[in-house]
């Protein structure tokens, strides 16, 4: 896999950054992307990942031995005893918030030996187990995040940090019937994002409710014992910055942490969350962007389709990035003149195989660090 994405990098660099070349790696589009050049092709185009080797096919280099059954990591979930998450009222109004922290910062883990130090390996299911035997930790995501930062891409830290001083971004962790930081019986985490209140505390945004009841929309059955916090696995919706801001939900989504809990809240240190975005999810978000803040890429709907086979269909040629260029949307014209570097990238990317009915890997792994500080949540508001 790390072969694969070095290639689409490398084409990346060529294309997006102002250089002569096509795509290479795992896609099969070959489109020019000179940023002074303009297309009025209306044909799709497909783009083709690499697919893994067949179950029961795959051949461990010699280094690296396959485990025995009975020895092979399968990323099951945690067995900790889990609270549940039930009990909730008719209506986000009435619902009654219960001791909470508010994530203070997030960090990408490091590297050691060419791997991601953080955060979970996805065991039989991951690009490293299938093409090479291994079990090493999957993150996917965090080092194409950071190799775009080298590429002069946004810093996903500094973007991500500066929203949370800033008070743009709140991501609220509410603890429904926690006893402390033993919890024998477990408790339920919440997650909200919301907005800051002054004296009192924040506000939960209505949209993280399931619409016109109090239901949230994010929770996870988690444990606490010895203030280590473990949370089943669950959905977790997240902004990525890239070089437009895409909103994107990670699944199988799983969260740790060392607590203090306190009369205040409760403080989190050495945090991590970690799951995985869908091709399909991921290719969504950025369909959702440019429909949303992108009207003069006069864009049609979708751009980006994957297909049952696994393949990538794009309608990039079809957008006017001089349009957006002209009105002075710098943002939205980049994303149109590299729109179809964008596809072998992130089709690259992809390293879990979760269908083995479509061609290639269907997911990107991710996992970050955070901490949090004390908060109240103190009511609903409308973001």
């Amino acid at each position: 896999m790390e072969s694969r994405l070095i290639a689409a990098l490398a084409a990346c660099t060529l294309i997006a950054c102002g250089g002569n070349g096509t795509p290479s790696g795992d896609a099969s589009t070959e489109a020019d992307m000179d940023a002074s050049a303009e297309t009025t092709s209306d044909t799709p185009v497909e783009t083709t990942p690499d697919a893994p080797p067949p179950d029961g096919e795959t051949e461990p280099v010699e280094d690296a031995p396959v485990d025995s059954p009975e020895d092979v990591p399968v990323d099951e979930g945690p067995d900790a005893v889990m609270g549940t998450c039930t009990g909730w009222p008719s209506t986000s109004s009435a619902y009654t918030f219960d001791i909470a922290a508010v994530v203070d910062s997030i960090s990408l883990p490091m590297s050691s030996g060419g791997f991601p130090t953080c955060c979970r390996d996805f065991g039989t299911i991951s690009a490293d187990y299938i093409e090479r035997g291994t079990h090493n930790i999957d993150n996917s995501l965090a080092e194409l995040l950071a190799a775009l930062e080298m590429m002069g891409g946004p810093d996903f830290e500094v973007t991500m940090n500066a929203a949370i001083s800033s008070g743009a971004l709140n991501i609220l962790l509410e603890h429904r019937g926690l006893d402390g930081e033993t919890d024998a019986d477990g408790f339920c985490l919440v997650r909200f994002n919301g907005a800051p209140a002054g004296s009192a505390g924040h506000l939960a945004y209505d949209t993280f409710f399931v619409t016109g009841t109090g239901t949230p929309l994010e929770t996870f059955p988690a444990s606490m014992s010895s203030g280590d916090m473990l949370t089943a696995r669950g959905s977790f919706e997240m902004l990525i910055p890239l070089a437009v801001p895409v909103t994107a939900k990670f699944e199988d989504a799983e969260l740790t942490g060392t607590a203090t809990v306190s009369t205040p809240g409760v403080t989190y240190s050495a945090g991590t969350l970690s799951g995985y975005v869908t091709l399909d999810e991921f290719f969504s978000a950025l369909n959702d962007y440019v429909q949303t803040d992108c009207a003069c890429l006069s864009a049609p709907d979708p751009v980006f389709r994957r297909l049952s086979d696994g393949t990538v269909e794009e309608h990039c040629t079809d957008l006017t990035p001089s349009t957006c260029a002209a009105a002075g949307n710098d943002t939205c014209a980049a994303l149109g003149t590299n729109c179809s570097t964008l596809v072998p990238l992130f089709v690259s990317a992809a390293d879990l195989e979760l269908e083995s009915t479509r061609t290639g890997y269907d997911a990107i792994s991710f996992g970050m660090a955070w901490t949090a500080v004390p908060a109240t949540i103190s009511g609903v508001t409308t973001p």
